[in-house]
């Protein structure tokens, strides 16, 4: 009767998986910044089960060893799957990401025989090696070179994240089966809350005006440049970022809660690479905050939002 519950409940989950799924690959295949996707999950997940773990006993009596793991397994849940299913998803198709992602059993069956948590069974190995075959065949089917932003990329990345939540699965077992899904829960959304929140790179909205305009007007007295330009000018950039169809877009950096620097990157027609590109204007931090990762982080995410038009 047990198994039966169990099954019962595995059926469940996944249904609800995929209705999950589905959702937040619809708002990333609909232009949605998939970076503002992945911190509205953390952030709402952290006002959901934060409390209501809160009010168990369990989570107040969790152990260092227990804390370690779950500091760990919120890692892999944050970065390694929820960041990365949506960095794929956005680079593939809807088809493709949903498919892979069903791929999470054979591998959680992989972990659990690697860490001796279940027996080596033939029909385990057999449904193994189709899943890996069927994942294979997705991955590569344009090509055995993966290039950066592909299709066959950002099923790379999809893949990377069911391997990440089927480790995540096996490690946190002990812990689930001690202090309770809503205990770990909380505990998880905790921690995964603390390791999204120090940097955060956004749209800059109207809000952002008078700390854009002092910021670049800054940026533009400092020796890092040749000239300053009019004030003018740095107002009539800012109101160009705030057009729906702007030529140009502001990024404001954020490092635990506050504002520390602003990015500037414009969008034109190139005859020269017959597409569109992207231009990095200026990008300044301000004194005291850099040399921190901000500008990596930024590059970075401009890499994988933009791919090959950053010019």
């Amino acid at each position: 009767m047990a198994g039966t519950h169990y099954n019962r409940d595995l059926v469940v989950a996944n249904i609800l998986f995929g209705a999950n799924f589905s959702f937040y690959v619809s708002l990333t295949g609909g232009g949605m910044d998939f970076r503002l996707v992945f911190l509205c999950q953390i952030l709402v997940g952290a006002v959901v089960f934060v409390p209501a773990a809160a009010v168990t006993r369990a989570f107040y009596h969790i152990t260092a060893r227990d804390a370690a793991v779950m500091a760990g397994v919120s890692l892999l849940i944050v970065y390694g799957w929820l960041y990365m299913l949506l960095w794929g998803a956005s680079l593939t198709s809807p088809i493709d990401a949903s498919t892979i992602a069903t791929l999470g059993p054979a591998f959680t069956l992989i972990t659990a025989i690697a860490v001796r948590h279940r027996r080596v069974m033939w029909a385990d190995v057999g449904g193994i090696v189709l899943a890996i075959a069927g994942g294979a065949v997705l991955i590569f089917d344009r090509g055995e070179v993966l290039i950066r932003g592909s299709e066959g990329y950002g099923n790379l990345i999809v893949l990377g994240a069911v391997i990440a939540t089927a480790v995540n699965t096996v490690l946190i077992k002990p812990q689930l089966a001690r202090l309770g899904v809503r205990a770990v829960l909380g505990w998880c959304y905790l921690f995964g809350t603390l390791a999204a929140l120090p940097l955060i790179l956004r749209y800059a909205t109207p809000d952002d005006r008078e700390f854009y305009i002092e910021q670049m007007e800054q940026f533009y007295a400092s020796p890092y440049v040749s000239h300053p330009i009019p004030h003018d000018a740095v107002v009539r950039n800012f109101d160009e970022a705030m057009r729906p169809d702007a030529f140009l877009e502001i990024f404001i950096l954020e490092y635990e809660g506050k504002r520390v620097g602003f990015a500037n990157v414009t969008k034109s027609y190139s005859t020269e690479v017959g597409g569109k590109v992207i231009q990095l204007e200026d990008i300044y931090m301000m004194p005291g905050y850099r040399n921190k990762g901000l500008g990596r982080e930024y590059l970075k995410y401009l890499e994988q939002r933009f791919g090959g038009l950053v010019k």
